[in-house]
């Protein structure tokens, strides 16, 4: 394998492409929104289950990619 073929590589991973980039976004955005605003589990402060906030961070990642 050639180090510029890497390198190429290494670029796609940090920066990305295309709809996957978008989809790794929304749901990274999602995230750190939810443990901004809530729901919160307890471990983090909160009182919601871990479905509840998996399905706060899937409606906001819906909200984003409409």
């Amino acid at each position: 394998r050639s180090p510029s073929r890497g390198l190429g590589d290494v670029y796609k991973r940090q920066h990305g492409q295309g709809a996957g980039r978008q989809a790794h976004d929304a749901i990274v955005s999602a995230v750190e929104e939810t443990i901004k605003s809530g729901p919160r589990t307890p471990d983090l402060g909160g009182t919601a289950s871990t479905t509840q906030v998996g399905e706060a961070i899937a409606a906001r990642v819906s909200a984003q990619t409409e």
